[in-house]
């Protein structure tokens, strides 16, 4: 009993966590961004210099994110803001809100989302 309430607050925990929409990204209007509360390495000390860089170099930005506060570098999608019908169209989301593709990988948060056959489904990506 004792460990089904604990795995039921566990989940209860993860869900909380989770947020509907995009957050910090380069354009207010960008969906499915960088999660919702990540926040950039600059000048913080002991983010490692080398992924930063790296992230950076790859067009990303390298940000605290997640219910871990890791680093996680977001880079931009190549099919980014194009129409969508189904993930399938997507290197990495179809939003069923925009019927868009995602702007960054990965994705983080809540979101509706078109699945391969084109139905709408809600995930939370950690």
């Amino acid at each position: 009993m004792k460990r089904a309430i604990a795995a039921g607050l566990f989940v209860f925990a993860m869900l909380a966590g989770c947020q509907t929409g995009g957050g910090p990204a380069p354009s207010p209007a960008d969906d499915a961004g960088p999660a919702p509360g990540a926040s950039s390495p600059a000048g913080r000390p002991g983010v490692p210099a080398g992924p930063a860089a790296a992230c950076r170099a790859k067009g990303g930005q390298y940000l605290k994110a997640g219910l871990l506060g890791s680093y996680v570098c977001f880079r931009p999608t190549p099919d980014a803001g194009q129409a969508c019908r189904r993930s399938t169209d997507c290197s990495e989301l179809c939003l069923a809100e925009t019927a868009s593709c995602s702007q960054y990988t990965p994705s983080m948060g809540c979101f509706a989302i078109l699945n391969a056959a084109g139905a709408r489904e809600f995930i939370c990506i950690e």
